[in-house]
């Protein structure tokens, strides 16, 4: 199995789990499919990275990712509630994520390419290509 393809079964595995004990402690809707959810929540995801490229950076990625997730969470959570702001500005991508997803913050750490203030991508073949340009004082 190739890298994305490891990738990719990790996150969705991740996000499904986390979502499954989202629902068994009543925090989802009964009808929350947790595999369709997750799989939907990484082509959202993917789909708004391609369009990030295509605009050369000029889409906001955090902001339309966290308005998709906002308006996911308020369709799928018992209470109905978006998602809560962020606490601090050190992270805003993983602020966003919705409480039920810890695990996708742990993944997508650690399955990261590192990424300078530049915006350049160091992956590990050591090639380096262009990527969404972080925000000063982001790790």
């Amino acid at each position: 199995m190739g890298i994305f393809a490891t990738r990719y079964r990790i996150a969705a595995e991740g996000l499904a789990a986390g979502l499954r004990r989202a629902l068994a402690a009543g925090r989802l809707k009964p009808e929350a499919g947790p595999d369709q959810v997750a799989r939907e929540i990484l082509a959202v995801s993917d789909g708004l990275q391609i369009q990030w490229a295509i605009a050369q950076g000029r889409l906001d990625f955090v902001a339309e990712y966290r308005a998709y997730l906002d308006r996911l969470a308020r369709t799928l959570t018992t209470d109905g509630r978006a998602l809560d702001r962020p606490q601090h500005r050190r992270s805003p991508a993983a602020a966003s994520l919705p409480s039920w997803s810890p695990r996708l913050r742990t993944v997508r750490r650690a399955h990261s390419p590192s990424r300078s203030a530049e915006g350049v991508v160091s992956t590990e073949s050591g090639r380096r290509a262009r990527g969404p340009p972080r925000r000063a004082g982001s790790r």
